[in-house]
């Protein structure tokens, strides 16, 4: 055998060995392809209650106008829903009016002829 095929194969036998060591056994892939299920059961399930939590949500929402104007408060009245409180919105802040400046008065010029 040549030296050239002699490490080949050497090279070919070492490959083998670090490719079955990245390789699961079939025990391990079982118990990968379990967890990997499981996992994408549990994702559709945050999906639905996220999704469930945003409709609740509006319809707590909604529920809270309705007592705002059933009880004939004024419309800028808010609701808190975690706690589930009525405040009335701050008012926004007040521009104090600027001053104009000055506009200061052109003089003619004289022509210079």
């Amino acid at each position: 055998m040549t030296f050239a095929k002699r490490l080949s194969l050497f090279l070919l036998v070492l490959s083998t060995c670090a490719w079955a060591q990245m390789t699961p056994t079939r025990s391990q892939h079982h118990r990968l392809m379990a967890a990997r299920q499981k996992l994408f059961t549990l994702q559709a399930k945050i999906s639905n209650l996220q999704a469930e939590q945003v409709f609740v949500n509006a319809e707590v929402l909604a529920l809270c106008r309705q007592v705002v104007v059933d009880n004939r408060w004024p419309q800028d009245t808010e609701c808190d829903l975690n706690s589930l409180t009525f405040y009335s919105k701050p008012l926004p802040p007040a521009k104090a009016e600027e001053p104009k400046p000055e506009q200061k008065k052109e003089e003619p010029k004289a022509d210079k002829k």
